[in-house]
């Protein structure tokens, strides 16, 4: 699914960012997995809570901030509104992601 930032001057509205869901046998108990996708056409946004290979750092995916009652749309919408509420063109490490995965993401912390 592509997303546009219209709101924005971090990002040009003609920008499109694709957005990769993943859905386990559990969802809508569980949250599917979203993540930005780099492609020839496509970047990934940057943000404080996007890492370089477009893991969302966002409450809403995690098991304690998802709902059943979410879907694909409200989880656009809430990546769309993160995105035009950004102040900063920078990525940070998500140090909640260093810890649940283990792994560094291979972006640079200095932003």
């Amino acid at each position: 699914m592509d997303i546009s930032v219209l709101d924005n001057p971090i990002y040009s509205p003609t920008d499109k960012y694709r957005l990769k869901f993943t859905f386990s046998t559990s969802y809508p108990i569980e949250a599917p997995e979203v993540v930005f996708l780099s492609t020839p056409d496509r970047t990934i946004p940057m943000h404080p809570h996007v890492y370089s290979n477009g893991i969302i750092c966002l409450d809403l995916l995690d098991s304690q901030g998802w709902s059943p009652v979410h879907n694909v749309e409200s989880v656009c919408i809430s990546i769309q509104s993160m995105l035009a509420s950004n102040t900063k063109a920078e990525s940070k490490l998500c140090l909640r992601v260093l810890l649940l995965y283990g792994m560094g993401c291979g972006c640079d912390p200095r932003g």
